[in-house]
């Protein structure tokens, strides 16, 4: 004869707490399969044991006691129980009623852009998750964004590039279809659409130009920026970037955010932390005694504190604005086309080459991604004394341009 369990009362309920020992001492049955639990944690939660397809199930409910009171566990029991008895799995039915829920939550595109930025934001640096930020909610939300995910043909997604096609921003039109591309895949993985309709768009836009950013080519042209950049008027710490720029040939906003704590004058060295870098790694960039002689000055204008920035905005904790440097150049005279910060990397590049100087140092010293994924784990200080000559002679090299006299630094060949 089975054992009569006699029903719960709320007192019961309320009294239970967690006991050391066994589990059925943190036990409280209300018959019918349903219990009251109590967990280490000081949470109660209620059980409930069924049988379905011949074998012993435990269902637990999604809300905590007091939340969920004994009348609605009881209810929730009679429910689970009629379910069983309709040939169906209360735990199935609660993990596809989940995944139900939560692809209803993703159901619109601009939904399903914010979960795909929220998974890849960790890989990503916190000038590329503005920037990636900015490109869809500019150029795909105003008319994507409360259409069904679902839903979205690849004529409607052209038509929406090509709006920002025709304003003339073709790299722009292309970002886009790449991001809404990598959104739809991730809508498949969810089971929002079985399709990418961005990839039905490939060779629909006109194609991007290719072209480096803006840099000057001619030596007596770069002599003469270098002096404009030193002669510059206008903020000391705005110049000062400009003159470390071509020094370092670093992203702009590297050491835009460049922060003291990651400097060592006196060994010369600046470790940029693998977060603030493109590809994730931490680099290390050697620094030439006229580096280091323009991060000595500066330390007198913003060397507060270890963690200070090198170049403060107006609001001391971020770093000056990306326009920054641009505007200086604009005020020397420089036009876009002529010259942007960015650009001084491929001088440096280009000017390096021809100096002599080994593909792969300069290739590591602008941070570009190796080939070889496995090889790029550890290369981060490789070949560092080699490189530091190469910086040392670069620094030298800039002085002789801006003294008006490049044929001083003869070019370094191999043997």
């Amino acid at each position: 004869m089975p054992k009569l369990i006699k029903p719960l009362a709320d007192i019961e309920c309320r009294n239970l707490k967690f006991q050391p020992g066994s589990r059925a001492r943190n036990r409280k049955r209300d018959g019918g399969g349903l219990w009251l639990e109590a967990l280490p944690s000081g949470r109660k939660v209620w059980r409930l044991e069924y049988s379905y397809a011949g074998k012993r199930n435990v269902a637990t409910h999604p809300e905590d006691y007091p939340a969920t009171g004994l009348a609605a566990a009881r209810s929730w029991r009679s429910s689970l129980q009629s379910l069983v008895t309709a040939g169906i799995d209360p735990n199935q039915k609660a993990k596809a009623d989940e995944q139900a829920k939560h692809a209803a939550a993703l159901a619109t595109f601009e939904a399903s852009a914010d979960e795909w930025r929220e998974h890849k934001a960790p890989t990503w640096s916190p000038a590329q998750q503005k920037k990636v930020e900015g490109i869809i909610r500019v150029n795909l939300l105003p008319w994507l964004g409360k259409r069904p995910v679902g839903e979205i043909t690849p004529q409607e997604l052209l038509h929406c590039l090509q709006k920002a096609e025709k304003r003339g921003r073709v790299e722009t039109a292309h970002r886009s279809r790449e991001f809404a591309s990598a959104i739809f895949r991730r809508a498949i993985f969810h089971g929002l659409r079985t399709d990418d309709p961005a990839a039905a768009l490939k060779g629909a836009l006109q194609p991007k130009s290719h072209k480096n950013m803006a840099h000057l080519t001619d030596p007596g042209e770069i002599g003469g920026l270098l002096r404009a950049i030193e002669d510059f008027a206008g903020m000391p710490e705005t110049r000062i970037a400009l003159c470390l720029l071509p020094l370092v040939f670093t992203r702009p906003g590297e050491l835009r955010a460049a922060r003291w704590d990651e400097f060592d004058l006196d060994g010369a060295i600046w470790t940029i932390p693998a977060e603030r870098m493109k590809m994730r790694r931490t680099h290390l960039v050697p620094l030439a005694k006229q580096t280091v002689s323009l991060l000595e000055d500066l330390a007198e204008l913003t060397h507060h504190s270890a963690e200070a920035l090198l170049f403060p905005g107006r609001d001391k904790r971020k770093p000056m604005s990306e326009a920054a440097m641009n505007a200086a150049l604009r005020r020397m005279g420089y036009t876009p086309e002529q010259q942007t910060p960015h650009g001084f990397r491929h001088i440096a590049s280009t000017m390096l080459h021809e100096m002599g100087w080994d593909t792969r140092l300069v290739e590591m010293q602008l941070a570009h991604a190796d080939r070889n994924s496995i090889r790029a784990v550890y290369n981060k200080a490789e070949h560092l004394p080699e490189r530091s000559k190469m910086m040392q002679a670069w620094a030298d090299h800039l002085d002789s341009l801006k003294a008006g006299s490049p044929s001083r630094v003869l070019p370094l060949r191999r043997a």
